[in-house]
């Protein structure tokens, strides 16, 4: 379906896109609606009995990477990922969460927080701000 471009404006993934690439114009935007959920049998034994432990959560932001980069598979893609939830926003935001990610990843969310700082300081002064430096 997706290989041949026969899909209409909206694709929606339900916590499964291994092996799925979604380039080029086929994905500019992907949402993140709550944080991703484990579907074997041991994945959610082991949540069930350890839920806050190291390995879940290594394994969960890992999924939540490899999502992410569905969208962007090749050098010249690119896409705008919103993130919404209480629990995936916690997960993404906490520095504790973001060791797991790769220095990329991790640097794309960290430019992300700094514009969404930005953008808050705006609106709360009423008057148009400097462009954040990215430097």
């Amino acid at each position: 379906m997706l290989r041949n471009k026969q899909f209409a404006k909206a694709v929606v993934l339900v916590n499964r896109y291994d092996g799925i690439d979604l380039p080029d114009d086929t994905c500019r935007i992907l949402i993140f609606d709550g944080r991703p959920y484990s579907e074997s049998l041991i994945d959610l034994y082991q949540e069930s009995c350890r839920p806050h432990s190291e390995a879940t959560l290594m394994r969960t932001v890992r999924t939540i990477e490899q999502g992410m980069g569905r969208s962007v598979r090749g050098e010249k893609d690119y896409s705008v990922i919103i993130i919404v939830g209480a629990d995936i926003t916690r997960l993404v935001r906490d520095r504790d969460s973001r060791r797991f990610l790769s220095p990329q990843m991790s640097t794309k969310i960290e430019i992300g927080l700094e514009m969404l700082a930005w953008r808050a300081r705006r609106s709360t002064t009423g008057r148009p701000l400097q462009t954040p430096s990215m430097g």
